[in-house]
């Protein structure tokens, strides 16, 4: 076909000739018109024509059997390639899209992103520089050699373990597995960090029981800690979605791995290998406690500030979109996106969508062979003309059309017309029945047995005997449409033709009802997992601070990353895939790791008999240090998968930095302006009660001496001014007749 000389083309992509944006940008060249003049007041119009240029793409479609499987897709696609050179066809000429292209190529960039020899050196593999990176942190955080690698050794070795669980077990990894080992690796650290800062403030009180002393301090934080990570990892496998189910089951048995070697391995290791005692400047929290008495004396501010963020997050959230397009998990750039762009321009959609039509026997036995045939045909030509379908195909296309004879009054011959369409419908069934036209099993079967409804268990998609007649038609991938709106079209579509024949009815299969029902299971999982795991973690929460009302209002730091994070995200029209929906879980309980910590030491400092603000003081001079060098290490380390050419690992690393960062502002500043209001008090309560109900007069007056004694010799600040900033209620236990001492002292 020629076409008529014009001046310059106009393309973009998901261009079709009757859509609604077409014909809008043909009217708009149509009324370009030049400045009036005497012989065309209203303007000489510029542009004289428009017309569409279809192209001339060779398309082949090829089947790949079972035998090939998904380890052979690439050599496949190789010998493709070597075919097509041969034809004198460029690289840059072919274009291969469709499900197996997908799968293999996703596969290769998560084999990538382990280790890419193509990559320069420093790139050549993320997680094993993420690794690195993290390591490298915790070796300049802690300030110390032998600390360094002493955690870094145990967070290796129990990520390794749980790593080799996966063959053990004869599973594989996969696209979201992929992230496990730097996501475990960056949870031993936390927690190892965190041991090791319990042992310098132990370490600075008493040497030679500081390990035993530091256990015994740190025991119930890590293990709550590890418990509630667990809970938020064994959530997902609530998940339908394989990938996510199976990170959830390595992840939460690998955070229970990471607790054995942090309060087992770690300790005996720093038995082997003594340290020396830390400086008085190492331990001492003086900044933070500055950051403590301003957050204190401004709790109320800051307190509505943090939950006005996780207001506008909770907003955000009903923007949530999730993404379940395996193509989508690709950058801009890549080859794969530039091919599937080029076939859905130029000649077909990819995504397919079937349409399974089913005649019962009651169908079957009330209509002959090429009525059900052209039943099927009307279906087929209705979809083939809806706007988002690009083409349709039935077995009813390879056959002329062919309509029932009717009698009319006074029409002879009908008897005669009748035999022939009985006897052509006769014929055209039993060759097509029994096989004869093998290229037509594709598009009709007999079903061989009854077939079971999974969704509706009182109910059959199939019964043996009942004729399937299959309408394959291609939908567009790359668009940015609405599968469910799609899917309720067809379903209308199907239903105007099948209600008046009684016995056959239809179902829409293929990769759209895949890819809508995944986004469905994507969010529910996330719903489910995160739900599951807020709800065990704040009970919990609750029996360790022996009160509902303090264990609700203590969630709230832990729900402020998620909430703002996810609700920002959402807010500004970005898509949640199957790698960032696992953070949330995640995050939740990395979260509580530095809550527990941080409730831990402000109960042990009202256990001391310090006031509320000196223990907020107390708290966050001893969690806080380990908690930000935690934080640094995992997010710092995590940011390193941002470069990572498949976008679902590249937003995992970007997201979780984010949640952490969050968190860690979310425990050092929301959580102690909290504690400086009404969950101080609350908590303040159910301590006092339990302290003097199980210590005598005379233990609980040696306990205070002893605290007295040590904050005397840590801060070196005399006497004089330890009892002046002693409050009222201690002085008036200390002045106890039987404490007579005390006075002279």
């Amino acid at each position: 076909m020629e076409y008529p000389q014009h001046d310059f083309q106009l393309t973009w992509h998901g261009i079709f000739p009757d859509s609604e944006t077409a014909k809008q940008v043909q009217q708009i060249l149509a009324s370009i018109k030049s400045r009036p003049s005497s012989q065309n007041p209203d303007g000489r119009p510029l542009i004289e024509e428009s017309f569409f240029s279809a192209g001339t793409p060779a398309a082949l479609v090829v089947t790949l059997t079972d035998k090939t499987g998904r380890s052979g897709y690439m050599d496949a696609f190789n010998d493709i390639r070597d075919i097509a050179r041969e034809c004198f066809i460029e690289a840059d000429a072919l274009h291969l899209g469709g499900r197996p292209v997908g799968e293999a190529t996703l596969n290769q960039e998560v084999a990538k992103a382990s280790f890419d020899p193509t990559a320069p050196w420093y790139f050549r593999s993320l997680m094993g520089l993420s690794a690195l990176v993290s390591f490298l942190l915790a070796f300049v955080m802690l300030r110390s050699f032998r600390l360094g690698l002493l955690v870094l050794t145990v967070a290796m070795y129990a990520t390794l373990l749980t790593i080799a669980l996966i063959p053990m077990t004869g599973s594989t990894m996969n696209m979201v597995l992929i992230v496990m080992p730097t996501l475990l690796s960056v949870l031993s650290l936390s927690g190892a960090i965190h041991l090791a800062s319990y042992w310098r403030h132990a370490a600075h009180e008493d040497m030679k029981n500081s390990i035993v002393n530091a256990i015994r301090v740190a025991a119930q934080p890590c293990f709550l800690a590890s418990a509630t990570t667990a809970i938020g990892l064994a959530s997902l496998m609530t998940s339908p979605l394989n990938p996510v189910k199976d990170f959830g089951f390595f992840a939460a048995i690998g955070s229970g791995i990471s607790l054995l070697f942090v309060l087992m391995v770690l300790p005996s290791l720093m038995q082997i290998w003594p340290g020396k005692p830390p400086k008085e400047h190492e331990v001492d929290g003086r900044h933070w406690k500055k950051l403590a008495r301003g957050l204190i004396r401004f709790s109320t501010p800051v307190s509505f500030a943090c939950l006005g963020l996780l207001v506008f997050g909770l907003y955000g959230l009903q923007f949530f979109r999730g993404e379940t397009k395996v193509i989508r998990y690709f950058p801009e750039d890549s080859r794969i996106l530039s091919d599937y762009w080029f076939i859905e321009d130029h000649v077909i959609g990819i995504s397919t969508v079937d349409t399974i039509v089913r005649f019962d026997e009651e169908a079957q036995s009330s209509t002959k062979f090429l009525e059900r045939m052209e039943i099927v045909r009307k279906i087929t030509e209705k979809i083939r003309n809806h706007h988002e379908i690009t083409g349709a195909v039935s077995l009813a296309d390879f056959q002329k059309v062919t309509e029932k004879p009717v009698k009319k009054e006074g029409e002879r011959g009908f008897t005669r017309k009748s035999i022939l369409y009985n006897k052509r419908s006769n014929i055209l069934q039993r060759r097509i029945t029994e096989g004869e036209f093998k290229e037509a099993n594709a598009l009709f079967t007999i079903a061989k047995q009854d077939v079971p409804n999974p969704v509706d268990g009182g109910s059959n998609l199939s019964n043996q005997g009942d004729e399937l007649w299959r309408i394959s038609a291609q939908a567009y991938v790359m668009a940015d449409n609405d599968y469910g709106l799609l899917m309720d079209q067809l379903n209308g579509i199907s239903q105007s033709v099948l209600k008046f024949h009684p016995g056959a009815d239809h179902i829409v299969t293929g990769m759209v009802p895949v890819f809508l029902r995944t986004q469905k299971a994507l969010l529910e999982s996330l719903v489910r997992s995160f739900g599951l795991a807020f709800v065990v973690i704040a009970f919990v929460m609750m029996l360790l601070l022996k009160n509902p009302i303090a264990g609700l209002i203590a969630m709230l730091p832990n729900l402020l990353p998620i909430g703002f994070v996810f609700g920002l995200i959402s807010f500004s029209g970005q898509r949640t895939d199957i790698g960032t929906m696992i953070t949330a879980s995640v995050a939740l309980g990395i979260a509580v790791d530095g809550t527990l910590h941080l409730l831990t030491w402000y109960r042990e400092g009202i256990k001391m008999g310090k006031t509320k603000e000196e223990a907020i003081e107390l708290a966050l001079g001893h969690c806080a240090p380990a908690m930000w060098q935690t934080s640094a290490i995992v997010a710092i380390g995590l940011l390193v998968l941002a470069p990572a050419t498949l976008l679902m690992i590249s937003r995992f690393g970007i997201l979780m930095a984010a949640l952490v960062t969050t968190a860690l502002l979310a425990d050092i500043i929301f959580l102690p302006a909290l504690l400086a209001g009404p969950l101080g008090n609350l908590i303040r309560k159910t301590v006092k009660v339990e302290s003097t109900a199980e210590m005598s007069e005379s233990q609980l007056e040696e306990k205070i001496l002893e605290d007295l004694a040590l904050d005397i010799d840590q801060n070196g600040d005399g006497d004089s001014q330890r009892q002046s900033s002693m409050p009222a209620p201690h002085l008036a236990v200390v002045q106890s007749p039987r404490s007579s001492s005390v006075d002279s002292k």
